[in-house]
């Protein structure tokens, strides 16, 4: 699932399913999401340590999470309707031999949860008002 956050810490979630079919384990040590929402443009990098998908599993859930500028946050509240949305994400991997870098750029339709974005766009209504009175 891909949420954004648009309280008073705007931030980007980001909740992803790994799957390992190989017959080794690997290693997660860094994954970044590059995601453009109508035009703005944001990413979200986590590192990790000991974060391991066994042989033939198939991971629980990953969590990407990383915050939001208060403008990028504004510029997303104020779409009447939500704009296409297109991610990019990278990984680092370590696998017994070898550093993998995976990447898989530019998946399109992501289903994006806005939270609070009813809220940030009373204050911008307010914030707005109070700036022509």
């Amino acid at each position: 699932s891909f949420d954004l956050w648009l309280h008073d810490l705007p931030k980007s979630q980001v909740w992803l399913r790994a799957v390992n079919l190989n017959p080794f384990k690997l290693t997660i040590k860094q994954i970044t999401i590059e995601f453009n929402y109508g035009g703005m443009s944001a990413t979200a990098n986590s590192f990790y340590h000991d974060r391991h998908i066994n042989k033939y599993e198939i991971g629980n859930g990953i969590l990407v999470e990383d915050n939001l500028t208060n403008e990028q946050a504004d510029y997303i509240a104020g779409y009447e309707e939500k704009p296409d949305c297109r991610i990019s994400i990278k990984v680092i991997l370590k696998s017994p031999s070898k550093e993998v870098h995976y990447e898989n750029s530019w998946l399109e339709g992501v289903n994006v949860k806005l939270t609070n974005a009813q809220m940030r766009k009373a204050k911008l209504l307010v914030a707005e008002m109070a700036k022509n009175a």
